[in-house]
């Protein structure tokens, strides 16, 4: 039994030591090889309206409902999620938007905060490479590094499945 405490204590302190020595902040970035234009791509990733048909996040929880603000393309566009007892769940607020630099956005979760964007870089004569980052930090203590580790897995996986969601929106748009 004492060869248990031991080994539970050992753990705990091993959590708490990681939790100090782990990175709280987080980089997640993903890119997708599109056939077409920025031109073509730019009013998919624009739009907010237009995210749910190649965004990941409403498809991983039916269960909340998105709510668009007044404006829902470029930048000062918003909108916000809610659970099924109405609170608000998170909201993001596209920040900079244009053809050359692509889309910016904050979004923000609970009381954690996340800038990110979208953008487009020409590859060859018709492709365009699209790459999806976004970087924020956990602030809390010891369980703040495990979430961005977390955080850096899970929307890496999104990331993918949105971009090559977005991929084949665009190309068969054509």
């Amino acid at each position: 039994m004492k060869i248990l405490s031991y080994l539970v204590a050992g753990l705990m302190l091993a959590f708490i030591v990681g939790g100090f020595l782990l990175p709280s902040q987080y980089l997640v970035r993903q890119e997708v090889r599109i056939q077409a234009s920025s031109e073509q791509i730019h009013p998919m990733v624009a739009d907010l309206s237009r995210w749910p048909d190649w965004s990941p996040w409403q498809h991983n929880n039916p269960d909340l409902e998105l709510k668009l603000g007044e404006q829902s393309f470029g930048a000062g566009a918003n909108q916000a999620w809610f659970d099924n007892q109405g609170r608000q769940k998170g909201a993001l607020e596209i920040t900079h938007a244009d053809l050359d630099q692509g889309v910016n956005y904050r979004m923000q979760v609970g009381s954690n905060t996340a800038e990110g964007r979208v953008y487009y870089q020409a590859h060859g004569l018709s492709a365009t490479r699209v790459f999806w980052e976004m970087r924020g930090e956990f602030s809390q203590p010891i369980v703040g590094p495990y979430m961005a580790w977390f955080t850096r897995v899970a929307v890496s996986k999104n990331f993918q499945k949105g971009l090559d969601k977005l991929r084949q929106q665009v190309e068969t748009q054509q």
